[in-house]
């Protein structure tokens, strides 16, 4: 069987999760984790032909298996209908903190 597989490297400072534009609550800086997940997998099925019926292993450690676990519900939306998406999470860091913040959060 064929597979492939796509290293991305963390560079977006919020775990591949976040989907905001540059503002006074994020202090300026622009958080597009998401949009780099979602972005990754079209290419992906672009140029090598994720189709109906393949196998995708969304996978991510440390800061990357905090991403991977984040994104996971939404990776089947990413892909092409019939993909079917496994998780690997391998030691995603999860620390339940409190925002210093609340009032600006969801």
């Amino acid at each position: 069987a064929d597979a492939n597989k796509a290293y991305v490297r963390y560079c977006t400072s919020d775990a591949f999760a976040g989907d905001a534009d540059a503002s006074d609550r994020t202090y300026g800086w622009r958080f597009r984790g998401q949009a780099v997940v979602s972005s990754v997998l079209q290419e992906m099925a672009r140029v090598h032909h994720l189709r109906f019926g393949d196998t995708l292993v969304f996978a991510g450690c440390s800061a990357g298996g905090r991403g991977a676990m984040f994104n996971l519900d939404y990776v089947p939306d990413m892909v092409p209908f019939g993909v079917r998406v496994i998780g690997l999470l391998d030691s995603a860091l999860w620390v339940e903190v409190p925002s210093p913040l609340p009032q600006q959060t969801r």
